[in-house]
């Protein structure tokens, strides 16, 4: 596994209606999570933010292994939900998530109608690593929103004027600049008009 920082992150929106439905249906609950996570994360959160909190924790982990190597289809049962725990007054949550043998750890901010999770192999917290939400005006554009906030942050982050994001054969993004890969670490996440992206820099080492 690389040395470099790996981060992958998944925002959900409580005021969905889609959302609201899932997350209203006893069927979808039990297929979705574990009874045993459901009364940890509720102990803390209401049951809306309960459930967008464990969805988006899922999704993050779920895309940090496939960066590690992952090829299983998402199951959300397969990964388990615990040790959560507020660590600020804004809304910040510290949880750790298991899938088979990996363990991981992984941040979770609840604040104006959104659920924004980050999991990484890295130091992560507020602020580590660079981490933006906002919701757009048109829900039909929200994905090109998102595609250039990310440009504009990383142009500013790395310096660097000619970027582009590109995928892998995995749908996992990545950042090129005048058509190569820069040693920078994304993740871009939608739901309904929100998004979410999380980049990591690896500034080159001076001689």
């Amino acid at each position: 596994m690389t040395d470099n920082p790996l981060y992958a992150n998944d925002i959900v929106a409580l005021d969905c209606p889609h959302n609201q439905k899932s997350w209203s249906n006893h069927a979808y609950l039990s297929k979705a999570f574990h009874r045993r996570e459901i009364t940890h994360t509720q102990r803390i959160l209401c049951n809306y933010e309960a459930y967008a909190f464990l969805w988006s924790a899922k999704e993050a982990a779920y895309k940090l292994l496939m960066k590690q190597g992952r090829r299983n289809r998402f199951n959300p049962r397969d990964f388990t939900v615990s040790e959560v725990s507020p660590i600020s007054e804004k809304g910040d949550y510290a949880f750790s998530i298991q899938c088979g043998r990996s363990k991981l750890k992984g941040f979770c901010r609840i604040s104006d109608n959104i659920a924004h999770a980050i999991c990484g192999t890295h130091q992560i917290g507020p602020s580590t690593p660079y981490s933006f939400t906002f919701k757009t005006g048109n829900i039909e554009k929200t994905h090109e929103a998102g595609h250039q906030l990310m440009l504009e942050v990383a142009r500013i982050i790395t310096s660097e004027k000619h970027l582009e994001i590109n995928k892998t054969t995995q749908g996992i993004p990545f950042l090129t600049s005048n058509g190569s890969p820069l040693a920078t670490d994304i993740s871009l996440s939608h739901d309904a008009n929100y998004v979410g992206i999380t980049i990591a820099y690896q500034r080159p080492k001076m001689n």
